[in-house]
């Protein structure tokens, strides 16, 4: 009986002290909570991010953000380089040459890069064509293509391919994306397609920004088309090589809107000391305003003798001599070759 007093003061000590420090515990409480819910707060706060960064390629608004191909350009920059498909031309000391030939197939468009560690062929010139092009790949001991890309799917741009991919070893295939309108259904296009899949190629999607390192700080940079267009000669692929101080675009028939389309985008340069003027020479393509941005000192001009379209057209040929343009013709010329050794540039012709 004398121990239960005790017991009893003891609990009331005890419950006392308890609702003496709940009060203090409190604070605590929601501080936890908080701590619980950042995590939450912080992955919302940067899917809002995201979506504003996707945005700012195409709403005004949002200039204030980065693009994405803006942020990988200065991740790559500040890691010294990138990888292929990244979007951002390798860098690196040159200590070799590129070399760009425009090949006289006619009336048709077929460009050969050769650099350190990689060959390129962008286009192969019309149905029949395709030999012509081994050829001359084999005469300058070209064996191996790293990379082809059929800029569009006309034939005097694509009609030589399938014999190309047919008769070289070939490791990329590269077309550009178009919308269910303007897949064409030719026996030019299907052709292609069959000698890609007789190979046991898959096609890879051009994609702006996405760049290929060609070895010794050569770099091959996808750079149109910006959108999906109707017109096939606006789905050309726009590609910009960069070697040193040097710089080429290779335009393929791609035509004013999608010059202007290409100058929208945010994070792309055109600019550039060779120019494959776009679509032969017509007055279609190469506007005021796309020359400027691109500021050549060299232009060339694939096109046929005496071809029926009258390419080029004088007023495009006049333009480009106002600005003091070099322009070389394979018409005139033959095939011409631009040869960079990254400061530099010399140019030899066929004839």
């Amino acid at each position: 009986m004398a121990q239960s007093p005790k017991g009893g003061r003891s609990a009331k000590r005890k419950r006392s002290a308890s609702s003496s420090r709940s009060p203090a515990r409190r604070p605590g409480k929601k501080r936890s909570q908080r701590l619980r819910l950042a995590p939450y707060l912080a992955a919302a706060a940067f899917c809002v991010l995201c979506l504003c960064i996707t945005l700012a390629d195409y709403v005004n608004p949002f200039s204030i953000f980065p693009t994405w191909d803006e942020i990988f350009t200065t991740i790559e920059n500040l890691g010294g380089g990138s990888p292929e498909g990244s979007g951002n031309p390798a860098g690196g000391d040159v200590h070799s040459v590129v070399k760009v030939h425009m090949i006289d197939i006619g009336q048709g468009d077929s460009i050969l890069i050769e650099a350190p560690e990689a060959n390129v062929l962008i286009d192969a010139g019309e149905n029949g064509k395709g030999d012509e092009v081994l050829d001359y790949l084999k005469a300058h001991g070209v064996s191996t293509l790293d990379i082809v890309i059929g800029t569009h799917a006309h034939s005097d741009h694509i009609g030589g391919m399938d014999d190309v991919i047919k008769g070289i070893n070939v490791k990329k295939v590269i077309l550009p994306e178009m919308s269910e309108n303007t897949i064409p259904t030719t026996k030019t296009y299907t052709s292609l397609l069959t000698a890609v899949m007789n190979k046991g190629l898959k096609i890879t999607t051009a994609k702006v920004g996405d760049t290929y390192n060609l070895g010794d700080g050569a770099a091959l940079q996808i750079v149109g088309p910006n959108g999906v267009f109707e017109d096939l000669n606006n789905t050309s692929v726009v590609c910009r090589l960069t070697y040193g101080e040097n710089a080429f675009l290779f335009t393929g028939d791609c035509e004013v809107q999608a010059e202007a389309a290409i100058l929208q985008r945010r994070g792309i340069t055109v600019a550039a000391d060779v120019l494959k003027v776009g679509h032969h020479g017509s007055d279609t393509s190469t506007s005021d305003e796309f020359l400027e941005a691109v500021a050549p000192e060299i232009a060339l001009i694939s096109v046929g003798t005496g071809n029926t379209y009258g390419h080029p057209v004088p007023s495009i040929l006049e333009k480009l001599e106002n600005r003091g343009i070099e322009i070389y013709r394979t018409d005139l010329a033959g095939s011409v070759v631009v040869t960079s050794d990254g400061k530099k540039l010399t140019v030899t012709t066929e004839k």
